[in-house]
């Protein structure tokens, strides 16, 4: 590691941070913050040496001692505003140093040479990983085969670890961004300090800056601050691993090509997940939902924006046929902003009809903005909009065929496939939002249905036998709902449901594929959410997931599990969800009710 350069830059930081505290809360404050670090890394040392022989401080024990009262003294006079001078200055500092840190990582990575001929910084670990199978004796093919199949999905969970807001989320990215911009080659005098002057600015705006909220958030910020990670690095970064991945194939399996289409994709449980959360109403999930097709489609957008005058291909090289056909089809669908775009771009088809698809996002994300009980709105999108990302990717694909046919392979092999990528992994709903709720909530929800006779279910009243006889009994009817309003208490259970139908029909399947009983004790507690899961239409895109969490209920999992598997309407469910059943297991609970070692092994038995 170039610890010179990260130094220079650490006294860099240090230096503009002291020019902005000066300037935002006067010289003042700058000397008292100089103060407290000064006694305060002396401290530090004083508290390093009592680690060696000891002989430094039985001679200066005198001066620590006067050192401590000095500083001790300094903290308990400070009035409140002096506090929160004194903590803002010390948290910004924090901040700038990891930041400092972490460009000294990158700098690293970037010149230590690469592992594997070709593969960037970014890419090593799947080119060593690819290296590593084809080393491994494996047959190519099972190789390939596996990497067909492989599906990585990180959740982003309703348990936020990120307390700082947005904004200063923002202003460190820059800041970071500023810092590699300082370690480019190449920088005249007059860029570094512009770049320097573009550090002080975001410096003095930090400080001016609350980094916490002063109340808390509620669930659409929640769901905001995690969508955050997706625009600042998530959605560029998906091609880039795709793109090292295939190359990493290339190069160690040259005779055998996987199918690498979208092995990495994204969940989250912020706005979905309503057990212990009164806040997590259906309508907070349905705004949740939009939020995230509004962020997938304008990341979209984005993406389209930066390829502006890339496919600026002549028509003299011409079309294929699908291309041709398809793009008088939206010359039909648009004909304004087909007869603006064939101004704009003449004679430039590929561009053209890029364009054109760009009109189309822009109709669907402005549908994405009303609510879906809007009488205004159709069940599926607007006819000026995409139905679905799906035939966004059709169209991307007709685009990258057509580009290959006329002898610009290396642009379809370029930006278009990763827009293809980013299009097939995030479509219009960016993250999977699972849904879960409480297996007890979800029990009171079904006892208040009003049941073919008139009278309510009541089947949180009844014991598990009574529960799986009127389940079954209900099942095996197709029993539907009156059209009557639903009391308040079950309202809420089969509005969800309703959801997750128009989350497929207006986002598509994945928008919405789970549905997590949390505190599953037993085989009604999965079969309650199947009925519920047909009340609202939709069942057939919901796998209904158990999840154990106590450890009666990690003991009875293999019964609870065998129960259903052996029930016919469950596996008729299960037939139309690929004959797959999701598990889950909770630690945490299981750590609380048996202890950390039993629940471990507790987690162990339950899941062989």
């Amino acid at each position: 590691m170039d610890r010179d350069r990260t130094r220079a830059q650490v006294r860099l930081l240090g230096d503009l941070l002291g020019r902005a505290l000066a300037a935002v809360d006067g010289p003042e404050a700058l000397e008292l913050v100089e103060r407290i670090r000064s006694l305060a890394v002396a401290n530090r040392r004083d508290e390093g040496d009592d680690e060696g022989d000891g002989v430094g401080s039985r001679v200066d024990g005198s001066a620590d001692r006067a050192r401590s009262s000095e500083l001790a003294g300094l903290l308990a006079g400070l009035p409140p505003e002096g506090m929160l001078t004194v903590a803002r200055a010390f948290s910004t500092w924090f901040h700038l140093v990891n930041l400092a840190e972490d460009q000294a990582v990158v700098r690293e990575l970037l010149l230590d040479p690469p592992d594997h001929e070709g593969a960037g910084p970014d890419g090593r670990a799947l080119d060593s990983a690819m290296a590593t199978l084809a080393a491994s004796g494996l047959e190519h093919a099972a190789i390939a085969e596996l990497l067909d199949g492989l599906a990585v999905r990180p959740v982003l969970t309703a348990h936020p670890t990120e307390s700082k807001r947005r904004t200063v989320l923002t202003k460190l990215g820059r800041v970071a961004e500023t810092l590699r911009r300082l370690d480019e080659r190449g920088l005249t005098a007059a860029m570094r300090e512009e770049a320097v002057a573009h550090l002080h600015e975001e410096i003095v705006a930090l400080l001016l800056t609350d980094e916490t909220r002063d109340q808390a958030p509620t669930v659409i910020e929640e769901v905001r601050n995690g969508l955050y990670w997706f625009d600042a690095t998530i959605f560029d970064l998906v091609p880039r691993l795709h793109r090292q991945l295939r190359l990493a194939v290339e190069r160690h399996l040259p005779s055998h090509t996987a199918h690498i289409d979208r092995f990495l994709t994204f969940g989250s449980w912020i706005g979905g997940d309503r057990d212990g959360n009164p806040n997590v109403t259906p309508e907070v999930t349905e705004a949740a939902l939009r939020e995230h097709q509004q962020l997938a489609i304008r990341l979209l957008r984005r993406s389209i924006d930066r390829m502006h005058a890339h496919l600026s291909i002549s028509a003299r090289r011409g079309t294929s046929a699908a291309l041709a056909a398809r793009l008088e089809a939206l010359r039909t669908t648009l004909p304004e902003d087909a007869a603006r775009l064939e101004r704009m771009y003449p004679a430039q088809p590929h561009r053209q009809f890029l364009a054109l698809t760009y009109q189309l996002l822009l109709a669907t994300e402005s549908a994405a903005r009303r609510a879906w009980d809007d009488p205004t709105a159709s069940e599926a999108a607007v006819p000026s909009g995409y139905g679905s990302a799906s035939e966004f990717v059709t169209d991307l694909e007709v685009l990258r065929q057509s580009l290959t046919e006329v002898g610009a392979g290396a642009i379809a092999d370029g930006r278009v496939l990763d827009l293809l990528v980013q299009a097939r992994v995030f479509g219009f709903h960016l993250a999977t939002l699972d849904l879960r709720v409480h297996a007890a909530d979800q029990r009171g929800a079904l006892g208040a249905l009003p049941g073919p006779d008139g009278g309510s279910l009541h089947l949180d009243e009844l014991d598990e036998a009574g529960r799986r006889d009127l389940l079954d009994r209900l099942l095996a009817t197709g029993w539907s709902l009156p059209h009557d309003p639903l009391p308040a208490a079950a309202r809420d259970a089969v509005r969800l449901m309703w959801l997750a139908r128009q989350a497929h029909l207006r986002l598509g399947p994945e928008a919405v594929d789970t549905y997590i009983v949390s505190m599953t004790e037993s085989a009604s507690d999965v079969l309650g959410a199947l009925l519920l899961a047909r009340l609202g239409g939709a069942a057939a895109g919901l796998d209904l997931v158990p999840l154990f969490e106590t450890a009666d209920a990690l003991e009875g999992a293999p019964e609870v599990l065998e129960d259903l598997l052996t029930h016919p309407t469950y596996r008729t469910h299960l037939a139309q969800r690929g004959d797959r059943q999701q598990v889950m297991i909770g630690y945490s609970d299981s750590n609380k009710d048996a202890g950390y070692l039993a629940a471990t092994w507790r987690l162990q038995r339950a899941q062989r």
